[in-house]
């Protein structure tokens, strides 16, 4: 019923449940419960991030929107695209803040405009950078890094671990390149080949004993804000679809669909 936008339609159609079924389309509890590893909302149960809660959770009274948390948790659950409709100020970004923060999950907002077209959401080819191709790697150890210190809690967290993320932190900050590079030789030491982190050090100390500056200008593929939030599992919010050409949003028609949606980057 919640496909229909108005209030006179979802009637109608509750009205048309009840002559073919013979019986009420009555309403279920919306009984509500957050533990440490899931969160409940009537008959939606979603699974909680046991180590982070990237999103704070706004400022809402919440009972009075357990019918669109429920249907919003139960989308996420079975993967389904889920479209928000209703007037500015309605509170459609503050449901989704709160159903983050239930997960433990961060959302990616990308606002959508008529000048927005493909290549913003796919990605495309830009001159190759070596400074951009470092400070990526650098955050996505410093994440890998975090999440490893969050799983160690309550134990007692090495002292390496939190000088390698403290050194990190200063690194997407300055170009003192020669102040990191001991501090990831170490953590290198200490680590087995086969964890997490080892392949991901590996590579930024490759990254950091290159010079930054290109010998043979070129171009490289880089990936648009829906391939990265694809690629790390992230919530992807596309803000003012409406707005956007038609032509652009039917690239991403293949990728909805279920069962086993996929994403061509034919570029």
């Amino acid at each position: 019923r919640q496909r229909f936008r108005t209030e006179r339609d979802r009637e109608m159609v509750s009205r048309l449940f009840e002559t073919s079924f013979m019986r009420p389309c009555s309403e279920h509890s919306l009984y509500h419960n957050i533990d440490r590893d899931v969160s409940q909302v009537g008959l939606a149960v979603l699974a909680r991030n046991s180590s982070t809660q990237e999103t704070a959770f706004p400022c809402i009274e919440s009972v009075p929107r357990l019918a669109e948390i429920e249907s919003l948790m139960i989308a996420i659950k079975q993967d389904l695209p889920c479209i928000l409709v209703g007037p500015s100020g309605s509170g459609k970004s503050v449901l989704l803040r709160h159903v983050a923060a239930l997960a433990g999950k961060a959302l990616v907002v990308f606002p959508l405009n008529a000048d927005v077209d493909t290549m913003d959401l796919i990605g495309g080819f830009e001159q190759a950078d070596p400074h951009r191709e470092l400070q990526s790697c650098i955050a996505q150890l410093r994440t890998a890094l975090q999440s490893a210190i969050l799983r160690t809690v309550p134990q007692l967290v090495p002292s390496s671990a939190l000088d390698l993320y403290s050194t990190l932190a200063t690194l997407e900050r300055d170009s003192n390149h020669g102040v990191a590079i001991p501090v990831i030789e170490a953590a290198l030491a200490d680590l087995p080949s086969d964890h997490e982190l080892y392949g991901l050090l590996k590579v930024l100390l490759n990254l950091l004993g290159k010079p930054l500056a290109l010998e043979n200008p070129r171009f490289e593929w880089l990936d648009g804000v829906i391939v990265k939030a694809i690629e790390n599992g992230e919530w992807l919010v596309l803000d003012n679809a409406n707005l956007c050409s038609a032509s652009v949003l039917d690239r991403l028609n293949s990728l909805l669909e279920r069962p086993n949606g996929f994403l061509s980057i034919n570029e």
